[in-house]
């Protein structure tokens, strides 16, 4: 298989103008590994491919029997049962952007243990917060520094989230340190069931 380039770039388009897709092969070599970056066109990867798919398999086949002391691939027998689809759920796996929590994108996303779900978040003094939809997709709640953060927890109480860290910057232009509207940690993109549709598409 002979790549367009061997290169350390990221993509783009070759001399001829056709765009090219980056590549990262790992090798091993004499028990020293290293990556190689190679850039294709997407005429060279339609022609090769293949002979990419031969030359994987026979890898594979090769690579089959490392694993054991006698040199021989595993049986199918030791291998774990595959779930079937009428099964019920096993586990759901729900990964959040830096920075969020859960209520902050499915508030009002339907839960029998909670069925009405918070309209309100506790502030210091006992203040109580209404939670709102944020005006813009790049929301910022305001700083989450350490020590701003310990202010929030508040030692367990988490009343601390209306400080002037969550506020925005009285000159308009932080958008780091402060947040982009008045008591910014008190929003959710999944405030009402059609925010949740509309924003984060549940």
């Amino acid at each position: 298989m002979k790549p367009l380039a061997h290169d350390s770039g990221d993509g783009g388009e070759s001399s001829s103008g056709a765009s090219v897709y980056p590549l990262m092969i790992s090798v091993v070599q004499d028990g020293i590994s290293r990556v190689e970056k190679y850039r294709f066109t997407k005429h060279h990867i339609l022609s090769t491919s293949k002979s990419l798919i031969s030359t994987v398999a026979l890898a594979a086949s090769a690579l089959a029997g490392c694993g054991s002391s006698t040199g021989t691939a595993p049986t199918i027998h030791q291998a774990p049962a595959q779930k079937q689809v009428d099964q019920p759920v096993q586990h759901v796996f729900v990964i959040l952007k830096e920075n969020h929590t859960y209520d902050n994108f499915f508030l009002s996303y339907l839960d029998p243990n909670e069925p009405s779900p918070p309209a309100q978040g506790l502030a210091s003094n006992g203040r109580m917060i209404t939670i709102t939809e944020p005006s813009k997709d790049d929301w910022s709640p305001g700083d989450n520094s350490f020590e701003v953060a310990h202010v929030d927890f508040d030692g367990g109480i988490m009343d601390g989230f209306d400080q002037d860290a969550h506020q925005p910057d009285p000159t308009g232009l932080d958008r780091f340190l402060h947040a982009d509207g008045s008591d910014g940690a008190y929003v959710s993109y999944g405030v009402t069931p059609e925010a949740g549709r509309r924003r984060v598409g549940y």
